[in-house]
This record gives C-alpha cells, structure tokens and sequence, in this order.
C-alpha cells in the first residue's frame, strides 16, 4: 500500500469515528399522563348535543397534548358520546361520561332535563257556543328553540267554573250565558307558561 493511499484510509476511520460520537443522544421517553379532566356541560335538555373535550396532565399539572382518546357513557340510553366526544341526550336521567388516555380515566356527570317551555297556545274551534254545547280545545306547546314540544303533561283550567268546565281532554261544557270566561291551558315545571283564550257563552234563541 502506498503511503498516500494509508494516509487516505487513516483520514476516513477519523472521520467515521468523529460522525458517530457527534450523533445525537437518545429521545427522552414520553412524559406520562397521570390525570385526565374533562370539558363540557353538566346540564344538557332533552334532544340537544354538545361537545366534550378531554385534558391530559402530567403530575405537575402540566397539559400533555397529541395522545388518543377513548370515549364512553355508562347510560348511551340516556347520553350516548362518539369518537369525537360530541354528546347526543335521548332521555331524561343522569349519565357518567368518561374519557380514557393512555389508560388514565377522567369522568364528568351529566344530567339531562327537558327544555323550558316558552309559549302555550290554546286555540278553540270557535270563539262562542250555545248554552250546554261543548267544543274540543287544542293546544300547542313550544320550547325555547321554537319546535313543537310532546310528551308534556297539560293542566288544563278556567277562570270561572260557575260558567264553564274543562276536563283533561279539552271540552269545556257551557254553563249558561253569562259575560266571557278565559280557559287556560299550563304545563308544570322550570319555565312553565300558561296560554289562555277567552270565549263567550252563547244562549240559542227560539
């Protein structure tokens, strides 16, 4: 071997060992989670959704990001939850939704009530009847969004029961011909409203 070519393959070993002790040290490991909080209301009405998100803390506190998470509700029948975290409320009750990371598990209870109502309408099919005659009264009961509410529980009433009555299913017997009586019609609970509309007896003539 000639001396340059020994000087050349001498010069290539330095710079190979020099590359390798230059490379960088090794990752540090992933700081792991030890809490997991949860975002996301604890009140829901009946037919709504809402969004959940979930925080990953360290044991300083500090929020750990870019780890995936595993959704769940101990009631679906209640509240179901998708991948997402999107909360969809089916029926009134309680239920628990949990999100899991990294094996940590974080909880939020969640209760889901019906929505206020905002108006109730009571319409007759005409606004007098004669001495003794009854009419079929309906009512239409709206909630805060504005769609037609069902299910609900009416308490129907009248102003004077001396002039007139109503009963569960909305016909109110006319008593005699006194001046306008107002019938209401009330649904109990947060937000209730009562709608009333008034009508006048009326005496048929021989």
């Amino acid at each position: 071997m000639s001396r340059h070519r020994a000087v050349a393959v001498l010069w290539f070993v330095v710079l190979v060992v020099a590359l390798s002790t230059c490379s960088e040290p090794p990752t540090a490991p992933p700081t792991p989670v030890t809490s997991v909080s949860l975002l996301g209301p604890g009140l829901m009405y009946l037919g709504r959704s809402s969004q959940f998100q979930a925080l990953a803390h360290d044991h300083a506190g500090n929020l750990i990001t870019g780890h995936a998470v595993t959704w769940a509700s101990d009631s679906p029948s209640v509240a179901s939850i998708d991948t997402a975290g999107l909360v969809a409320s089916h029926a009134v009750g309680v239920a628990t939704v949990s999100a899991t990371i990294d094996g940590v598990k974080g909880a939020a209870i969640l209760a889901v009530i019906l929505p206020p109502i905002s108006q109730v309408i009571v319409t007759p099919p005409r606004d007098s009847a004669f001495v003794g005659d009854s009419i079929q009264l309906s009512v239409v009961v709206r909630d805060v969004d504005g769609p037609i509410e069902t299910g609900r529980t009416i308490l129907w009433s009248v102003s004077d029961t001396a002039k007139a009555s109503v009963t569960a299913r909305a016909v109110p017997p006319r008593h005699d011909h006194r001046p306008p009586i107002s019938l209401g019609a009330g649904v109990p609970g947060p937000g209730k409203h009562v709608g009333r509309r008034a009508g006048r007896p009326r005496r048929c003539v021989d």
